[in-house]
């Protein structure tokens, strides 16, 4: 979003850009860009070398391999058509499958009334909404 008073970008919307165009440099001509792009503006370069040396540094979290190391198991993620999506729910038409859990299953839905707006929609399994007799009931706040 650019300032209204001017054409100008928004100080956040320069630093982006100018981080943009340094990732399209090589990494050895970045510090002759900056040179360039900060010039009177040291926080500003600072701030450039910080989010250029983050993208650049490995990534700490993924998990180290060693070359030529082969998956133990493959997983085979395509899942069979969900017969739900294109159904009408009451107010609610499911348009994708999001995922399920324990409880049931969570799809993106359009809600047609009172508004019309994207929902997230949980469809309880069977079984799920009530409680055995033997069990007390679930204190709620």
């Amino acid at each position: 979003m650019s300032n209204p008073q001017s054409d100008m970008p928004l100080p956040q919307e320069r630093e982006e850009a100018l981080f943009a165009l340094a990732l399209e440099r090589p990494a050895a001509r970045r510090s002759a860009f900056l040179d360039v792009v900060c010039e009177g503006d040291p926080a500003l370069r600072q701030r450039l070398e910080a989010l250029l040396a983050a993208h650049d540094a490995p990534d700490e979290l993924s998990p180290k391999t060693k070359p030529g190391a082969k998956a133990t198991i493959k997983l085979d993620l395509s899942e069979a058509p969900d017969e739900a999506v294109g159904q009408t729910l009451g107010r609610y038409k499911l348009m994708e499958r999001l995922g399920e859990g324990g409880c049931g299953v969570v799809y993106v839905a359009e809600q047609t009334q009172p508004v019309r707006r994207r929902v997230a929609l949980k469809v309880i399994k069977l079984g799920m909404d009530t409680q055995p007799l033997d069990e007390p009931p679930l204190l709620r706040n």
